[in-house]
């Protein structure tokens, strides 16, 4: 038990899930911010999108929603934050926003040099917004750092074959 008052609680995120799954995603991650304040570590929004997304089964595609508001304010907060800025692109990606994706995938394979899932995901991304040649360069990429990794291989076939 923590005896300095100004020890904030944990924040408990059911209220805020019950909210979205409520069908109100945005005002869910207002009132985060809020109840947070203003000197909340982007590690903690960047925290809650990762819960949300992992009980999206549970809460719906409203869960996506909230995730990509919680880590645009992680980034926001901590520009360092190589995680979020992967999981955001990934988010935007999945809305469609595939040039926003790919600006934080750079960012986050700044952060997190070689990482399979973000050299993947830019290549996705960049294939997605139609740089088929840039993308399947960097998927090729990653299929030469990451050998076993058969979504590199299976991206880097689809990216392929939109470019023929």
């Amino acid at each position: 038990m923590s005896t300095n008052p100004a020890a904030k609680p944990i924040l408990s995120l059911e209220s805020f899930f019950e909210q979205v799954q409520a069908g109100d995603p945005v005002g869910a991650a207002y009132r985060l911010e809020q109840s947070a304040g203003r000197d909340a570590p982007g590690q903690l929004f960047y925290e809650a999108g990762a819960l949300a997304l992992d009980r999206r089964d549970e809460l719906g595609d409203d869960a996506l929603r909230f995730a990509r508001i919680a880590f645009e304010e992680a980034v926001d907060r901590d520009p360092d934050l190589g995680e979020a800025h992967h999981d955001l692109a990934t988010a935007m990606r999945e809305f469609g926003m595939a040039d926003d994706a790919i600006l934080h995938y750079r960012r986050a394979l700044k952060l997190l040099p070689q990482d399979p899932d973000t050299l993947i995901g830019l290549g996705a991304a960049l294939c997605d917004a139609g740089k088929l040649k840039e993308a399947i360069k960097m998927l090729k990429h990653a299929t030469t750092e990451h050998p076993d990794n058969g979504l590199a291989y299976a991206n880097t076939a689809a990216c392929t074959k939109k470019n023929s």
